[in-house]
């Protein structure tokens, strides 16, 4: 007699839903840590205030890119779309925040900044190699 094998548990990673919102949590965490840094090179020096545009462009470009390649490099399908939905998700974030906080919303370059790193880092992060191939 041959039972049939009970099939594998899909992953947190693998669902279109879950994925995205795991990886919130790197891409805050990536920008929070370059704010961190930002305060401290701002508490040393007096910077002009285009200096602090490029700093804090920066800083979602590495916020968006880190936060595409996690979800994309665990997803291992569907890299640009998974970028361009992190981006979308934290531009929406940015933009509560902003909206309670400042009462504005930020404008279209930002939110172009983000989803084109996201995106970027979506296409990397499945592009990249694995050191234990899925079974």
């Amino acid at each position: 007699m041959q039972t049939k094998r009970p099939p594998a548990r899909r992953s947190i990673w693998e669902s279109g839903v879950w994925n995205p919102l795991g990886s919130l949590s790197v891409g805050v965490g990536i920008l929070g840590a370059c704010l961190c840094l930002m305060v401290g090179l701002f508490c040393i020096a007096n910077a002009a205030d285009w200096m602090i545009s490029c700093m804090a462009a920066a800083a979602l470009i590495a916020s968006g890119y880190g936060m595409g390649f996690f979800a994309a490099f665990h997803r291992r399908h569907s890299g640009l779309k998974t970028g361009l939905l992190c981006g979308a998700l934290l531009y929406l974030v940015l933009l509560l925040g902003g909206v309670i906080w400042r009462g504005d919303a930020s404008g279209v370059l930002r939110q172009l900044l983000l989803l084109t790193s996201s995106a970027w880092g979506g296409v990397c992060g499945v592009n990249h190699k694995h050191r234990k191939p899925p079974r």
